[in-house]
């Protein structure tokens, strides 16, 4: 930076004056540009507008949650961009009749196809029966998934909330550990919600477009006297990140195959496929990966 003096300047004041311009003028030029942070690319716009126009959503229950990916800082990390909706809702009618099994399966088979129709490969389905019902008690205190704090039930005929707190909300279970004799049991990812006292179905996909990876997950449950639901939730990697997830796809299961696409609800505890997940976001970018192989 060069400053031009063309005149005398008396002193002492104007030189002193001076002295401070001139230590401001360099502090400035040397200073590091401040990093941008909680940054929303066009890229990561674009990424969330494929998953939000997914025809699966075309009938959700209400408008998708929808959370581009945001680029936080060089020391954080990033967010991926995530899309989610509840796109079927059938509340326990007064008569207390839940859903059946075989009725939560159909939608649940119906959103299935229409994801594998749009492109996207199921690489893993689980699916845990209806739990025995409990032998009658004296004791007036609720158990299972009775016991969950109660919402507000509608009827399936008005306009349900959206929101995860207003569905039925089965009881995660801590302590399930199905057997490992199927691989497709074990390293199930903690980021996958396994429900105790409850009927329950979950698929994982992916496909990859325009060399870009997009995972889902497609989770269903019936909570005794409370309803059932199907969520669907979709990811895809931040701007800042390799594009394409899966440099390896993980093996297709073939359609109908699945434990929830048979047309048999499960009288036992069931699943194929790799348990293969995206988390939601990919903090201190060049550390190293989580050591579970089944998330990325």
């Amino acid at each position: 930076m060069l400053f031009v003096i063309t005149s005398r300047l008396p002193r002492p004041v104007t030189t002193a004056a001076l002295l401070a311009v001139l230590l401001t003028g360099l502090t400035s030029c040397s200073k590091k540009p401040v990093e941008a942070t909680d940054v929303v690319s066009a890229v990561d716009l674009a990424r969330t507008t494929v998953m939000s126009s997914d025809p699966v959503l075309t009938n959700a229950v209400a408008p998708p949650d929808v959370m581009p990916g945001q680029y936080r800082s060089a020391k954080v990390g990033w967010d991926r961009s995530q899309v989610s909706a509840r796109v079927f809702l059938a509340r326990t009618p007064p008569n207390g009749v839940d859903p059946t099994p075989a009725e939560v399966e159909a939608q649940m088979t119906a959103v299935v196809t229409q994801l594998r129709a749009g492109g996207w490969r199921v690489h893993w389905a689980y699916c845990r029966p209806q739990p025995a019902a409990a032998p009658a008690s004296p004791s007036p205190a609720p158990s299972g998934a009775t016991a969950v704090s109660p919402t507000p039930s509608p009827t399936p005929e008005t306009a349900p909330s959206p929101t995860p707190e207003a569905a039925p909300s089965p009881t995660p279970d801590a302590s399930a550990s199905p057997t490992p004799t199927n691989p497709a049991l074990t390293g199930i990812p903690d980021d996958v919600l396994i429900f105790d006292e409850a009927w329950q179905e979950i698929v994982l996909v992916n496909k990859v477009l325009d060399g870009v990876s997009y995972w889902g997950m497609v989770s269903s449950a019936i909570a005794e006297q409370r309803g059932a639901y199907i969520d669907v939730v979709m990811r895809a990697p931040n701007a800042r990140e390799t594009a394409n997830l899966f440099p390896v796809a993980p093996p297709d299961l073939p359609a109908g195959s699945t434990c929830a696409e048979d047309g048999k609800p499960s009288t036992a505890v069931q699943a194929a496929g790799v348990p293969l997940i995206v988390k939601d976001w990919d903090p201190f970018p060049g550390a190293s990966k989580a050591s579970d192989p089944h998330r990325v």
